[in-house]
């Protein structure tokens, strides 16, 4: 039984302006539109197309080899995905005019918030953009982003300011506010009662620019009071270094989740492993290396059961889509370092997973 419904509205790493990293939250089956976003690089121009039937039947955009390729080639045989909006959301969306731009806006209102891994572009963009229509809307909208402090601190400071963009936070009228997270402190979701929020700070890497100074950003862990089910759902990050950061995200989940309730880890893996300079991302090596340290510590006894979606493949110059090499770097990987019980799949975008 599903607890979660995560529909990608946007997948890449860039470049790929309005597809960047976005997914829409909801428990599973809810029955209105409302839902909350994970990071918000893609918005109402991808829930148009989706809502347009632009997606092609069994093919998704390439650009590589072909510019398209059967979808089914990134998903793990068994992954529980679909292509377009979540049954539910339609369903709810079933007594509306048969109107693309009102079925836009009637899904972008129910949005509530934003819950924010890091300040940079690729996670905020159309965020930004599309935030006029919060007061452009005929019924009053309010919306909330939730950050650790680097990011709500640097969205007033650097983007709301009314030199890079209008400052709505401030002058909205609390339609469009920011609120501050605590480093692994979990909260509730004022929409979605039953769904607990933890985030934990991880490391992106350093400034390039001040080489001594750390970037951060954020991995936050959504549990399902009813279903005792989690997923994890990871900004750009990169290993542990000085600071035991991702390890203390594997205990918390060791100590605190059982193995068999972790539906899924939704984390970036942004180059294959002939890319070197990584800048704070993950590559194959990495990412299994990471998914050896979790079953580490819940102890080789226990098996998961759990998808592996990878997200925020970045493009560049190559003869087949970074995305193929990629999972299959990944599967090899994780076979040589002996893991099991993990489906491993690539999040693209107009597709829905039930978790």
């Amino acid at each position: 039984m599903a607890s979660f419904e995560v529909t990608v509205l946007g997948a890449s790493g860039g470049p790929d302006v309005g597809a960047t990293q976005c997914f829409l939250i909801r428990p599973f089956g809810w029955r209105g539109l409302e839902s909350v976003c994970i990071d918000g690089g893609a918005g109402s121009t991808q829930i148009a197309k989706m809502l347009a039937g632009e997606t092609r039947n069994g093919l998704t955009e390439s650009f590589y080899e072909r510019d398209y390729e059967p979808v089914n080639r990134f998903f793990d045989s068994n992954a529980p995905v679909r292509q377009g909006l979540s049954d539910s959301t339609l369903h709810a969306l079933n007594n509306s005019p048969r109107i693309t731009s009102y079925r836009v806006a009637q899904v972008y209102e129910s949005i509530k918030g934003y819950y924010v891994t890091h300040p940079h572009l690729d996670h905020i963009a159309a965020m930004v953009i599309d935030s006029p229509l919060i007061f452009n809307s005929q019924i009053p909208m309010n919306k909330t982003i939730w950050g650790l402090p680097f990011t709500t601190d640097a969205l007033k400071r650097f983007i709301f300011n009314d030199s890079v963009w209008p400052n709505l936070i401030h002058s909205g009228g609390q339609r469009l506010k920011t609120e501050a997270l605590a480093d692994q402190v979990t909260t509730t979701n004022s929409t979605f009662t039953n769904f607990e929020v933890t985030p934990f700070r991880v490391s992106h890497g350093l400034a390039a620019h001040h080489p001594r100074e750390k970037i951060s950003s954020t991995v936050y862990l959504f549990r399902d009071k009813i279903t005792d089910h989690c997923i994890i759902i990871c900004g750009d990050l990169e290993p542990d270094s000085d600071e035991p950061l991702l390890s203390k995200l594997w205990s918390y989940m060791a100590s605190n989740i059982p193995l068999h309730k972790i539906k899924a880890i939704i984390i970036e893996c942004s180059s294959p492993m002939t890319i070197k300079e990584l800048y704070g991302h993950m590559s194959p090596a990495r990412l299994a290396k990471e998914l050896s340290h979790l079953q580490r510590t819940y102890g080789y006894k226990q098996r998961p059961d759990m998808n592996v979606i990878i997200t925020h493949v970045k493009n560049y110059c190559s003869p087949k889509d970074p995305r193929l090499v990629i999972l299959d770097e990944v599967r090899q990987e994780s076979q040589k370092l002996g893991l099991q019980g993990i489906r491993f799949s690539i999040a693209i975008k107009g597709y829905t997973f039930y978790l």
